[in-house]
């Protein structure tokens, strides 16, 4: 069994699940956690620390949006929130202007900022498995281990370094590199393309050659230096290849009866040579005691970088992450299905289009902690709505009158995926990262399947396999197959809504969680609650409004405010209340020539939702800034008027073709709203028609079943009548 002391430590890491013995401070009150119950897994027995008074405290009002009031702080102690609370009273909003500092300093802070992250993420994952196994759990040999998985060598004292940088800037990427940049800054530092040099030299001499003798610094300094003499410096630019670098280059630069100039005479090699600083001896030789001092890990974190082979062999054999799996949330898998039914639209009854599922399964437990129906194809919206029902907990079923519980929730340590586009998108990237609320919570590690391999997500399309059955059994519009016929036949007795959809998946989700899983033996809700047992609750960011924004789509390049707003899709962005958002950074008194203004603004990512891009949302490295409105469609009441990215294109286009530019798209806009509106207007005036002729009465207001079934029974065609009515208007349409 565990002692005290492991327990202590244990406990350190995993401060991202709740346990019995700490504190919480919320409601502006510090409550003691005493329990929590397998049979409510949604409340904890909390005693007032003041008054001692003590009540059942319900997770859904902590993690809920209280604008009033601060945000929930979990604490080991009262004394740290205590501090936690001054920290949040007296911390600086200065903005560290990234647009001064390097390349290079930010680059490094970015490696510091994943080293640390996976080192805590690693720790948090060591020590929930050796709690469950009743194992030992040592901090120090886990965080070596943890260094041990990493791409470059990086010191224990080293690592201690970062990790007071990454908390005392709260993971802000510019405050690490402003905290860390050097006095000699300017210094020459390995480049990767001197990385790559000695990780060849280092893989040819120990592990690819026939003999495997000593491996000693001067032999291979002495290589170094010889090569490129006989070079000329010249050496593989990574920037140039990435990791595609062809062998047969490799081998020419490294046999010396082959003169460079033969090498630079190939058209296919020159383009990917450049001139390098060769590596001092000091760098030679430190890589060298690295490899020397654990050459199994470095052997495998040189390979690592070359290709991803080795790396895929030991970590993304994705159909063992099922047997892997120690906790929940460990390991979840996300896919997108188009379902295999059609639906009519709500107004008219008459557009019929198909929709998608994007979900999430948890590997452990295999319960589906959330899920997200669009009625587009998978893009950047598709998976971050996911994201955010599976990480909060649940109430969505609840609207159903659905009373069976659905407990799943948190962030997941590691999302698989697989690599299509909206998956690889800088918004999720960013998002994965900002969710941690500045390494208060946990992150999101985004690990991309190979492609063309889809076995590597059976666990997910097996859910959708059944998920098929279930709907082509029971649901009118199903595709019952893939011929012609079959789905012509599914959109004629397509009579189901968006809503009706929804709540059947709701149902099956559910009915699902509490079914028999033959390989865990129980069902996959009871399987969760076994392993939130184990590890306690989760702890979540407060789902306030920045938190709802921050999963929304994020725009490809950050924006900066100038005199005229924000310049983005074609427009600007900003009212007369938006002076309340900086502009520039603060002026930096060190440098010898102030910069000027323009220099001095600061980058903002922007969200917005491409359905009304009449406001977008300004956040600074995760912090949610301000909203700036369209000022095209801004009103005089401070609201706007919606309009969507395509309509705004299209409105575009036609101004374009009818005057030549693009400025007057706003006409445009109107112009088709109206039309929009009298469409639907004659559209029900002759659906009312087509039924009382149909039946030889008046239809009642909101009878829509027997327009359905006049439908299908092939008595009226809402199209045609629609189309020969329009014949009219044909000229003033165009």
């Amino acid at each position: 069994m565990p002692t005290s002391t492991q327990s202590a430590v244990t406990t350190t890491y995993l401060e991202s699940n709740i346990r019995p013995g700490t504190y919480v401070y919320w409601d502006r009150v510090i409550w003691h956690i005493e329990s929590w119950s397998r049979s409510a897994p949604d409340e904890l027995q909390v005693v007032n620390y003041l008054t001692g008074d003590s009540k059942r405290l319900s997770l859904m009002k902590v993690f809920v949006d209280r604008p009033e009031q601060p945000a929930a702080i979990f604490r080991n102690t009262v004394a740290e929130i205590e501090d936690e609370i001054y920290v949040q009273r007296v911390r600086s909003q200065e903005i560290v202007d990234s647009a001064g500092l390097s390349p290079r300093s930010l680059e490094f802070a970015d490696k510091v900022i994943r080293t640390v992250e996976h080192v805590r993420r690693y720790c948090s994952t060591a020590a929930m498995t050796a709690r469950i196994r009743g194992e030992e759990f040592s901090v120090v040999e886990a965080k070596l281990k943890a260094l041990e998985e990493l791409g470059g060598p990086v010191g224990k004292s080293q690592f201690y370094a970062w990790e007071s940088w990454y908390d005392q800037a709260s993971g802000d990427r510019a405050k690490i590199a402003a905290t860390c940049r050097r006095s000699d800054k300017g210094k020459a530092r390995t480049t990767s393309n001197q990385e790559h040099l000695l990780d060849t030299f280092i893989m040819r001499y120990k592990v690819g050659g026939r003999k495997r003798r000593k491996l000693r610094n001067q032999t291979v300094t002495t290589f170094v230096r010889e090569t490129l003499t006989r070079t000329g410096n010249l050496w593989i630019d990574r920037s140039k290849c990435g990791k595609a670098i062809p062998s047969g280059l490799v081998d020419s630069l490294l046999d010396p009866e082959i003169p460079i100039a033969s090498i630079l005479a190939n058209l296919d090699y020159a383009p990917l040579l450049s001139k390098i600083e060769p590596p001092s001896d000091t760098v030679i030789s430190d890589y060298c005691n690295w490899y020397r001092a654990s050459p199994t890990s470095a052997a495998a974190q040189i390979r690592s970088r070359a290709d991803r082979e080795e790396w895929e062999s030991q970590f993304m054999v994705f159909d063992q992450f099922v047997h892997l799996a120690q906790f929940p949330n460990q390991y979840v898998f996300a896919d997108y299905w188009e379902i295999d039914i059609h639906l009519v639209d709500d107004e008219t009854r008459s557009i019929v289009y198909k929709v998608w599922l994007t979900m999430l399964i948890d590997a452990f437990s295999r319960s589906i902690v959330g899920f997200a129906i669009h009625d587009h194809a998978p893009r950047i919206e598709s998976i971050q709505t996911a994201l955010l029902h599976a990480i909060y907990p649940k109430t969505s079923h609840l609207e159903w009158g659905i009373e069976e519980d659905w407990s799943c929730y948190g962030s997941p340590r590691a999302l698989f995926l697989d690599n299509a586009w909206a998956n690889l998108s800088g918004s999720l990237r960013n998002l994965s990262r900002h969710i941690s609320r500045g390494g208060q919570f946990p992150t999101i590690d985004l690990v991309f399947r190979p492609p063309y391999k889809a076995r590597y997500g059976a666990i997910i399309e097996r859910i959708f396999l059944n998920f098929h059955g279930w709907v082509t059994e029971y649901l009118d519009g199903a595709i019952l197959g893939t011929s012609p016929r079959a789905v012509a036949q599914s959109r004629r007795s397509a009579v189901l809504l968006f809503e009706d959809l929804n709540e059947s998946i709701h149902r099956l989700v559910v009915k699902y969680q509490h079914t028999y899983h033959s390989e865990l033996g129980m069902t996959p809700h009871e399987k969760w609650m076994e392993g939130i047992a184990l590890v306690g609750p989760e702890k979540v960011p407060p789902r306030t409004r920045e938190i709802e924004l921050l999963f929304m789509r994020e725009y490809h390049q950050p924006r900066k405010i100038l005199r005229q707003g924000v310049s983005i899709f074609g427009e600007k962005y900003g009212a007369r209340d938006s002076a309340a958002i900086p502009r520039y950074f603060p002026p930096d008194k060190t440098e010898d020539k102030p910069s000027s203004l323009r220099q001095r603004l600061i980058p903002y990512a922007i969200k917005y939702d491409p359905d009304d891009i009449s406001r977008i949302y300004v956040f600074n490295d995760g912090v949610f800034v301000g909203e700036l409105p369209m000022r095209k469609r801004l009103l005089p009441d401070g609201s706007t008027n919606p309009i969507s990215l395509a309509q705004l294109k299209i409105a575009r286009k036609l101004s374009k073709i009818h005057s030549g530019t693009a400025r007057g798209w706003m006409e445009f806009a109107k112009e088709t709203e109206e039309r929009g509106v009298q469409r639907r207007r004659e559209q029900k005036k002759i659906r009312n028609e087509l039924i009382q002729k149909a039946n030889g009465t008046s239809p009642s207001i909101g009878d829509m079943k027997s327009l359905d079934e006049l439908l299908q029974s092939g008595i009226i065609n809402l199209n045609e009548a629609y189309t020969r009515n329009l014949q009219t208007t044909v000229e003033d349409v165009k």
